[in-house]
């Protein structure tokens, strides 16, 4: 095995790797997991010492890293896969969480409902809003304004004439 062959999950740009896409997942996840294994321990265990709740907050923390293990390996493998970076990646890592999410629960309800949730906030972390999205999304909510029978669109500064609406 040569250097090449050896460092070739390091060949991105920083954060774009997979070493990299972990340690960001980690940076977020485990502090959450702990969080959560926080209010675990105070709202449904009946631990006494500190041990018990270090290994509950250690359980929990260990859980949403592998739920963010999940998401991270499976947005990069199929963008590597695919050889292009847009939002079906992240709507892939989404379900992979989802998979990973129902197994750490121990449970299939947790998972389905992991799979409706996941794959649209991955959507959204790719594509964020910008500017000209949220205007276009304005426009498109006034033109729509008799058909949702909205309160605010009385305002006489917003009606008037919106079948042009800007695209840009």
């Amino acid at each position: 095995m040569n250097d090449k062959d050896f460092y070739f999950l390091r060949s991105e740009k920083d954060g774009e790797d997979l070493v990299g896409k972990i340690a960001t997942v980690s940076k977020l996840s485990i502090p959450l997991g702990w969080t959560i294994g926080i209010l675990q321990y105070i709202n449904l265990y009946n631990a006494k010492t500190y041990s018990q709740m270090t290994k509950i907050c250690f359980r929990s923390a260990l859980n949403t890293f592998f739920v963010g293990v999940a998401y991270a390996a499976s947005t990069y493998y199929v963008a590597r896969y695919r050889h292009e970076d847009d939002e079906f990646n992240h709507i892939i890592g989404g379900l992979g969480a989802s998979i990973a999410t129902g197994i750490v629960c121990k449970s299939g309800q947790a998972g389905v409902a992991a799979a409706v949730i996941f794959p649209a906030l991955g959507y959204f972390h790719k594509k964020k809003l910008t500017t000209n999205d949220q205007v276009r999304i304005k426009h498109y909510l006034m033109s729509t304004k008799n058909r949702f029978n909205c309160s605010f669109a009385k305002n006489k500064n917003l009606t008037g004439n919106w079948t042009n609406v800007p695209t840009s």
